[in-house]
């Protein structure tokens, strides 16, 4: 493909996308997918001279029928199709509209007659006409009536009617298109201006192309619509807008994308895998070129932990980025020892409570065996003092024991958290050493 289509491949298709929605022949219409909204004539009731003001009227409101989204259709609309969508010849147009009605169709705008011409009945389109007429009163009073005419329904409706002035029809249709529409529509709907800078930038809004430079008062349903902003050479701008009311603007300035700068990756040792952004971009040592200053390095090689890094914490002015791998060898090892002092810790702390209970129960056979040696005196005083002095030594044996197992577990406490101490662990480069790492993975 010639390098001048591709460049201009954006403005082909937009073109291409205006055609279509403007000309029907060169799109296949489907009854079932789209509304056919024709701009009819406009007559002038006053004075001949202003004759020439029919064809402004005309070509405004098909300029601003052409940003309409979607048309909203009654009931009474749908019930037609689904009449239609049993015949025979609209069989295959409902079909491909997937055997379903929608309530919104996509408005497919003309110029024309109310003797529209059909060359069957299967191409029938029932549309919208849209027509009217304006007297002339002064050029500070001109009356303006618009009509629509239903083809499904076979109703005409007035559906609009204001006073302007003479400047206002010809330089301002926004004051009294934008009213008109509204009640057209049947929906909530506002009108938005945008502005982009580059002046040939590509304005999407919801993914449809609105314009290109600028894009004036369009119309857009209430509520939130991601706009974006594209031009070659530039970064891309996307953000949410949420309408509310009418006379939406913003204005957008995108940023140029700077030229490609070297930069370079060494790990200790090589042969790791590079991914910039989740995309493959080598083994290192590793130089290519960069665009932008903001980047997330991924480091991956078989046998060592997996380093990310960010350049919002490197110098803009930083091309080289050195990193020393760490083997996952010694984080494992300290976290199964720690893991270990844990359980030792634990075990010991439950038998430790359970020795200690022990030696309260023995205390307490000996307290009452001494109270039973004061009550008592022959030989049943000397069985029980015998009895004492048993159970002073079994006691005293339990909590020394109790003492013991109670010291080795708080032993293994400190030690569980001593093994995670920096002076135990190598330290890593890039600002985070082995510890910050352990802690992602072992809960304290």
């Amino acid at each position: 493909m010639p390098a001048s289509i591709t460049k201009n491949y954006p403005r082909i298709l937009f073109i291409f996308i205006f055609l279509c929605v403007t000309s029907p022949g060169l799109c296949e219409f489907n009854i079932f997918q789209q509304r056919n909204v024709i701009i009819g004539e406009f007559s002038n009731k006053g004075d001949t001279e202003y004759d020439y003001l029919a064809d402004s009227v005309k070509t405004r409101i098909y300029t601003y029928a052409l940003s309409i989204p979607f048309l909203t259709l009654t009931d009474e609309e749908r019930l037609f199709l689904e009449e239609l969508s049993i015949r025979d010849e609209f069989e295959d147009a409902f079909l491909a509209a997937e055997s379903k009605i929608s309530y919104r169709m996509i408005p497919l705008i003309e110029k024309g007659t109310l003797t529209y011409r059909y060359q069957s009945f299967s191409e029938k389109r029932w549309p919208i006409y849209i027509h009217g007429n304006f007297t002339v009163i002064s050029e500070e009073e001109i009356y303006l009536e618009i009509y629509a005419h239903n083809g499904i329904t076979g109703r005409e409706d007035r559906l609009y009617q204001t006073q302007i002035t003479l400047y206002s029809l010809i330089n301002e249709p926004h004051t009294y298109l934008i009213p008109f529409f509204k009640i057209f529509l049947q929906y909530k709907i506002y009108s938005a201006s945008i502005d982009a800078v580059p002046q040939d930038s590509y304005i999407f809004i919801d993914e449809r192309l609105v314009g290109i430079g600028s894009a004036k008062n369009i119309f857009l349903p209430q509520g939130q619509h991601r706009l974006s902003v594209l031009r070659e050479g530039y970064i891309e701008y996307t953000d949410f807008i949420n309408l509310n009311e009418d006379g939406f603007f913003t204005s957008v300035e995108l940023q140029e994308i700077k030229k490609r700068r070297s930069f370079s990756i060494f790990t200790d040792p090589a042969g790791a895998d590079i991914y910039i952004d989740e995309q493959f971009m080598g083994i290192t040592p590793l130089e290519l070129k960069l665009t932008g200053n903001y980047h997330t390095f991924t480091i991956i090689k078989k046998g060592y932990s997996q380093v990310i890094v960010s350049s919002l914490g490197l110098p803009h002015d930083q091309d080289v980025l050195d990193v020393k791998l760490i083997s996952p060898d010694i984080t494992e090892k300290h976290y199964h020892q720690a893991e270990t002092h844990l359980k030792r810790a634990k075990i010991s702390a439950i038998t430790g409570i359970g020795m200690l209970g022990a030696s309260i129960l023995l205390g307490t056979q000996k307290t009452l065996k001494d109270q039973k040696a004061d009550l008592t005196s022959g030989r049943d005083h000397r069985e029980s003092l015998d009895a004492s002095r048993v159970f002073f030594y079994l006691t005293v044996t339990s909590s020394a024991i109790t003492g013991g197992i109670f010291t080795y577990s708080f032993i293994q406490i400190i030690k569980y958290f001593t093994r995670y101490s920096p002076k135990t662990l190598p330290t890593g480069e890039q600002g985070e050493d082995t510890i910050k790492l352990l802690k992602k993975e072992v809960s304290f």
